[in-house]
């Protein structure tokens, strides 16, 4: 299996006590498999994958909630980005009908 990483950047807002709302930029390494763009099946797997990553990468330890919490923008940016600098169709294809979904609710 071939794993391809993307190095993408995004904006986020990362909450504290002492800096509330200090924005900062997140680099952010996502990998995917390119054979798994093949099928649509396989672009909404790596579609998921890469929403993972993005989350993970935009995470931060949140004193308010007492765990983790993560920047929603930053990790769509990553996304965005990432499906954006891949280029295949099966992949944009899936990304526009789950925006399509998320816009209408």
């Amino acid at each position: 299996m071939f794993r391809t990483t993307l190095t993408l950047a995004a904006a986020a807002t990362i909450c504290g006590l002492a800096h509330a709302d200090e924005p900062t930029t997140v680099t952010a390494k996502l990998t995917y498999e390119p054979a798994k763009l093949a099928t649509f099946d396989g672009a909404t797997e790596t579609l998921a994958s890469l929403n993972r990553q993005a989350r993970r990468a935009c995470r931060s330890i949140s004193l308010v909630s007492a765990g983790f919490s993560y920047d929603e923008t930053c990790a769509k940016s990553l996304v965005e980005n990432a499906v954006s600098e891949i280029g295949h169709e099966n992949l944009a294809e899936t990304y526009a009908a789950l925006e399509a979904v998320e816009s209408a609710s």
